[in-house]
């Protein structure tokens, strides 16, 4: 066949054939048994709610502010909300256009 262009390949060594180091048999052995206890998982049960202690320990109604759902009142914001909270000049307005300030 060789006449044709096609050269023959030498048989394939299979692991009966070739010699393992011993390196390489451990390193076979440590992936195995890590794809094993990946698949073994956690048992799928959920730890119990313990607690935690943060150390933070707010009074009752401690907000200095009010806090409520905005339906439960008629209050609206408005234009003079915002100029009292972050003041009046261009950098208020969309884009820092001054004239006509839009907010």
């Amino acid at each position: 066949m060789e006449g044709l262009g096609v050269r023959q390949l030498p048989p394939l060594r299979t692991s009966a054939t070739t010699s393992q180091s011993p390196r390489g048999i451990g390193t076979l052995v440590f992936l195995a048994a890590v794809i094993v206890a990946g698949c073994l998982g956690g048992g799928g049960g959920s730890a119990p709610a313990v607690p935690v202690a943060s150390g933070l320990q707010p009074t009752v109604d401690g907000f200095a502010f009010p806090n409520f759902a905005s339906e439960a009142y008629d209050v609206d914001f408005t234009d003079t909300d915002v100029v009292d909270m972050f003041g009046s000049g261009p950098a208020v307005c969309v884009d820092g256009v001054a004239d006509p300030c839009t907010l």
